[in-house]
């Protein structure tokens, strides 16, 4: 974002932290091919949570491709970079980010953008009371 945009967002999160709310922003990369795209996105996702952001979702595009599959290292490389990752906010509306996700973070991941329908689901995959195997994206 442009040095306007970040400020009043800044701003933004500032004060409503102020007034005591649990404040949840996200962040999302543009598009994948840019360079330093995850560099900006981890910078934003610091800013957020040192302006008194609670979490920061991370949107599904900053780790997963076009057809949904992880990429561990674009993951690590998000992880390294950002200060609190335990604050962050998996954005994974898909069963197989989802999957990849409890199996990489554990079963208290924190997960976003999850469909109603889906909820169960996830919840037995957590408490590992589902039938299908963790281990296959």
């Amino acid at each position: 974002p442009g040095e306007t945009e970040a400020r009043i967002r800044a701003e933004a999160i500032g004060e409503a932290a102020k007034a005591r709310f649990r404040v949840v922003t996200e962040v999302a990369p543009r598009d994948r091919s840019g360079a330093g795209s995850l560099a900006g996105l981890a910078e934003r996702v610091n800013a957020d949570l040192d302006g008194g952001a609670f979490m920061v979702t991370v949107g599904a595009r900053a780790v997963f491709d076009a057809s949904g599959l992880p990429d561990e290292a674009e993951a690590d490389a998000l992880l390294g970079a950002v200060r609190h990752p335990g604050r962050i906010l998996w954005e994974a509306p898909l069963d197989r980010q989802q999957r990849w996700l409890v199996r990489r973070f554990g079963p208290n991941v924190n997960l976003a953008g999850i469909l109603p329908e889906d909820v169960l689901a996830l919840e037995a995959l957590r408490s590992g009371v589902r039938g299908d195997p963790l281990d296959h994206p």
